[in-house]
């Protein structure tokens, strides 16, 4: 029975080139473990696919621990050959199509056959992974073959600009140069937008397990039009009443 008939799940959310360079770092000192505690310059989300990815692979065992492939890659004269043998293992049918002048169409209707689990972007993001380890392995691949483009929606390097004051102004709201003045001026987002990215700001973060500064936190919900319970406003002013040590003033009498 082919691999790809088993539970195999070929990755998908991850590059080629971060699978690799971190395989490169594995085989080089392999830890006892590949925990996320060892791979965290990446994002939570990363780390999770690349543990499962090298999991699929076999190249950690199911306790996270680095297999004897690990250390065959360790020798830079092996490394080609045993990519291209662990994918002749993982992906046969797609191997075969590659000996054929194949279209891109046929590469990903291979894809939906063999993995019916991967659908849309995520069969997109598999194609991508795949033919890159594939070139770097030299396997032969069908020259109309060509990397699907990019789903939209992924990452973007931010921008910055600088306003009149000269503070860097960054984020997702583009800035335009007025003419003649020298200024910046922000592009208006929607109340939407603005809702989305705050919640994209609590989530990467979550995963980062930082903790963002709760003011901060208010002010931008405020912004957003995100309401606060009543008695969570009470609660602030009574403190604040407590820590600089006044009373609410009453209103004036009317004269």
């Amino acid at each position: 029975m082919d691999a790809e008939s088993k539970a195999f799940m070929p990755p998908y959310n991850i590059s080629w080139a971060t699978f690799l360079s971190t395989l490169e770092r594995m085989a080089a000192d392999p830890p006892n473990r590949v925990d996320r505690s060892y791979l965290d310059s990446q994002s939570g989300t990363v780390q999770t696919y690349l543990i499962a990815a090298y999991r699929a692979f076999g190249l950690i065992s199911d306790e996270a621990r680095p297999t004897d492939a690990v250390n065959v890659f360790a020798d830079p004269d092996l490394r080609k050959d045993m990519i291209a043998d662990l994918f002749r293992t993982y992906y046969p049918t797609i191997l075969q199509l590659g000996e054929t002048n194949s279209t891109p169409g046929e590469l990903s209707d291979a894809f939906s056959t063999a993995f019916p689990t991967l659908t849309g972007e995520s069969r997109v993001k598999a194609i991508r992974f795949f033919l890159g380890g594939a070139a770097y392995a030299d396997l032969k691949m069908s020259p109309l073959w060509k990397a699907p483009k990019a789903p939209r929606g992924s990452s973007s390097p931010r921008r910055s600009g600088r306003n009149g004051t000269g503070r860097a102004v960054k984020g997702g709201a583009a800035g335009a140069e007025s003419p003649g003045s020298g200024t910046v001026k922000l592009k208006a987002a929607s109340l939407d937008e603005m809702k989305l990215a705050y919640f994209d700001l609590l989530i990467n973060n979550a995963n980062k397990d930082t903790e963002l500064d709760s003011e901060v936190l208010d002010r931008i919900e405020r912004l957003v039009g995100i309401a606060r319970p009543v008695e969570d406003l009470a609660a602030d002013e009574a403190e604040d009443r407590i820590t600089t040590g006044s009373e609410p003033v009453a209103p004036a009498e009317p004269q």
